[in-house]
């Protein structure tokens, strides 16, 4: 066997020169892929072929020219001519035999060479048939694994779009819920607007009542005695009290005050309430102690 020159894909060296190894990647190529194109490169341009040696030509026969020698020698003896007769026939044998030999020779070759063509081409055909059933192999797997990855994918792609339809659904859910809550916000405005100014004309008019009541207030109660007196001032301060921590409570309310300075002058104005009605308490109990003709304590 011998290499052919100037061969496309094969050096002089025995490299293999292919397009497939050049861009070789061990990410997308593979073994079986690179066999199928040696296989389909070398069918079409075999990079290899064997030499049949010519057969040369057989020197001419020596009986013939032993002949003609012996023509022009034709004073020699008979017995000589008899052994030049037998020595030539032992030359023509031999000839024979080696042209027989040389004639098998050619054919055992042509068979060998048939043979060996023959089993390359058998050895070919399995290779091909091996490669072709892994490469099936290969890409039936392949095939199987990217269906189910599709299969896997169109799943996501179901789940995603019910995602967002409930989504969409959700927001236009929201959306109401925000038109209707800014309806509603709207109406507690106005609401809030009419309570304000329903609060205002009320002020404005316990204003007047409370400037009425103040310019007459020491006409309309008179105390009968001492004890009398004293217990309308405390109740008085008591009343005050309470409408001086109901402002705080309104004024914090307003942010005009801290929480801090309300606890402090809620402590301050709760402990005064607290002991004006235990002294009006005291009084009331000395009180009715003196009308049951009981001494108080």
């Amino acid at each position: 066997m011998y290499l052919k020159e100037n061969h496309p894909h094969v050096g002089s060296d025995g490299q293999v020169y292919l397009p497939y190894l050049h861009d070789w990647r061990p990410s997308s190529h593979s073994l079986i892929e690179l066999v199928v194109a040696m296989s389909s490169v070398f069918s079409a341009d075999p990079p290899v072929f064997t030499r049949v040696q010519p057969r040369s030509s057989p020197p001419p026969p020596y009986s013939t020219t032993y002949t003609s020698s012996i023509n022009r020698n034709s004073g020699t003896s008979q017995s000589e001519r008899d052994a030049i007769a037998q020595v030539q026939e032992h030359i023509i044998l031999e000839e024979s035999r080696k042209e027989a030999e040389c004639q098998q020779r050619v054919r055992d070759e042509e068979a060998q060479r048939k043979s060996q063509a023959e089993w390359d081409s058998q050895n070919h055909a399995s290779t091909k048939e091996k490669v072709r059933r892994k490469l099936v192999a290969h890409l039936q797997e392949h095939s199987s694994i990217s269906q189910k990855e599709i299969q896997t994918g169109m799943m996501d792609q179901k789940k995603l779009k019910l995602s967002q339809e409930r989504v969409v659904k959700h927001l236009a859910s929201l959306t109401d819920q925000e038109n209707e809550l800014e309806e509603y916000h709207k109406r507690v405005d106005e609401a809030l607007s009419d309570i304000e100014n329903l609060v205002m004309e009320a002020q404005e008019r316990k204003q007047t009542v409370d400037a009425s009541i103040m310019s007459n207030i020491d006409d309309m109660v008179i105390p009968m005695s001492a004890i009398d007196e004293q217990m309308l001032e405390l109740s008085t301060k008591q009343a005050t009290y309470t409408d001086v921590l109901y402002f705080l409570s309104n004024a914090l309310h307003n942010h005009s005050i801290d929480l801090a300075t309300l606890l402090k002058q809620v402590r301050k104005y709760a402990r005064l309430q607290f002991l004006a009605r235990a002294h009006l308490i005291k009084i009331s109990q000395a009180r009715a102690a003196s009308q049951n003709g009981e001494h108080y304590k």
